[in-house]
């Protein structure tokens, strides 16, 4: 996104902007902020990521866990239909890490649910927008913030 690449670089960051390419050079860090659902093969795509980095790279991830969830009543927002081409919980995008090469450095579940989250929806629904309104507090969803490295 040009916009955030270039608060980046405001900030002195060395920050290259694009699609990955066979040429591409060697990089630090790959970010991937709500890139998974997007991606037809995501293993093959983590490949990709692994010949871009540098020996001692590391990817960080921005995703929900949505399919750790039991109920569509515990996502707590749109689903984005059908730009969303696939949805993983926690599990599955661990698994897709470690098959291609990376290990986990950190992860952190984010609730998204909250008092700040509900005002936004009723917002949303008062215009007209199709959203579900449930309690504070009360979803299993997450915003995993996930950090690996090559192992």
């Amino acid at each position: 996104m040009a916009p955030k690449a270039s608060q980046a670089r405001a900030r002195g960051l060395n920050v290259t902007q694009g699609y990955l390419q066979s040429n591409h050079a060697k990089v630090d860090i790959v970010s991937m902020i709500d890139v998974f659902s997007h991606i037809p093969s995501f293993g093959t795509f983590l490949l990709d990521v692994r010949n871009v980095l540098k020996p001692t790279g590391e990817v960080f991830m921005e995703t929900g866990n949505l399919a750790d969830l039991d109920r569509r009543e515990d996502f707590p927002g749109e689903l984005g239909l059908p730009d969303h081409l696939a949805f993983a919980g926690e599990a599955h995008l661990l698994g897709f890490l470690e098959r291609a090469g990376f290990e986990l450095v950190r992860i952190e579940r984010v609730r998204v649910d909250g008092v700040i989250n509900t005002a936004k929806s009723i917002a949303k629904k008062i215009l007209g927008r199709p959203v579900l309104l449930r309690m504070p507090y009360s979803s299993r969803y997450r915003q995993l913030l996930i950090r690996a490295r090559l192992s």
